[in-house]
């Protein structure tokens, strides 16, 4: 992997919204000015002006030495000409690139120097999201070890025969009209307080990033970890809700959705494509009474997928790329088994 291509890539992606790509095209003059504006970025404003004023004076005399030196240096040997001029280029050089490229006050030197500060912040960031392509990670490849332990967590013998027959139901793909269909309300998970309390805050911290991820407000977030089962000697799987903020109604997790042949919700049809979908939600994969789009994550090893749901339409529009998956999916995937106390 290319980690300076992929630092490119991840601030073109990132800067497309806003069209700020250009201020990322860097040319050498470009970094000498960000070099200079380094050097003289603490001075006060009475020095920089004085700093400023004394190199226009010198930069205005540049071409009378310059004249001067060509009516001198003709009969000089040819060494003591080189000699001399590139200490006059030397000298000349730096006074008219900076004479040239400092503003002329100090409240539009430090709009400039803010403006370059920001952009090494950004290239800075966007390199260390880049090493998350260096994790190695078979994302199509399930992660048997962990569904098995999340499996064991979840009793459906124990569920009410109105939700046995739904689950039966489910199985019946010819049976299945809309991915609505599909989803059921489990709360016989055996987690003890402190797993609870901890996945109940990986999502809330999950909101709280989506508002500065995205720039929007009015986001939650919901977990759903994959359940495999046996119901009448046929596999039976889930995406089942484990923690979800804000938190609506009685219920303790929320909805979870049961695999068909037939229509699949958002949560199946993302973990059966891997990486991440957007949707409006007035498509047929999902229906919601309050929120308009929707970002689903698959989480490496296909354990599970993390939703975000946005009240405004098209709040991940061009705001979502490989990277802010990726970064968000190893993320919530470590942040699981931290929740669970698990080590691997």
């Amino acid at each position: 992997m290319d980690i300076n291509s992929a630092v490119k890539e991840i601030i073109k992606e990132n800067t497309k919204t806003d069209n700020l790509y250009n201020q990322f095209q860097h040319s050498n003059i470009d970094r000498y000015k960000k070099i200079l504006y380094r050097k003289i970025g603490s001075v006060d404003s009475d020095s920089f002006i004085k700093i400023k004023k004394f190199f226009t004076i010198i930069d205005a005399l540049i071409p009378l030495i310059g004249a001067v030196l060509g009516v001198l240096t003709p009969d000089w040997s040819l060494l003591t000409r080189i000699l001399v001029w590139s200490i006059y280029l030397a000298f000349s050089l730096p006074i008219t690139i900076f004479v040239k490229f400092i503003p002329d006050d100090l409240e539009k030197f430090n709009l400039h120097l803010s403006n370059l500060k920001l952009i090494s912040l950004s290239e800075r960031l966007a390199s260390k999201i880049a090493l998350f392509g260096l994790i190695n990670t078979d994302n199509g490849k399930d992660d048997v070890e962990f569904t098995g332990k999340v499996s064991d967590l979840v009793r459906i013998e124990n569920l009410s025969t109105e939700k046995q027959n739904h689950l039966k139901k489910c199985l019946e793909s010819s049976l299945i009209n809309h991915s609505r269909e599909t989803s059921i309300i489990i709360e016989e998970i055996e987690l003890d307080n402190t797993q609870r309390e901890k996945l109940q805050d990986l999502t809330y911290q999950i909101v709280n990033l989506s508002e500065l991820m995205f720039e929007e407000k009015g986001f939650s977030a919901k977990l759903y970890l994959r359940v495999k089962k046996e119901l009448e000697g046929k596999e039976l799987e889930i995406l089942t809700s484990f923690s979800s903020f804000p938190m609506k109604g009685i219920t303790q997790y929320g909805t979870s959705w049961v695999k068909t042949r037939g229509m699949l919700s958002i949560v199946w049809d993302c973990l059966e494509k891997g990486g991440y979908l957007i949707r409006d939600t007035s498509t047929p994969y999902y229906v919601a009474s309050k929120y308009e789009s929707v970002l689903a994550i698959c989480l490496p090893g296909r354990i599970g997928v993390l939703t975000i749901q946005a009240e405004q339409n098209g709040a991940f529009d061009n705001k979502v790329d490989y990277s802010t998956y990726q970064s968000v999916a190893f993320a919530t995937r470590q942040l699981v088994n931290d929740c669970m106390g698990w080590d691997k």
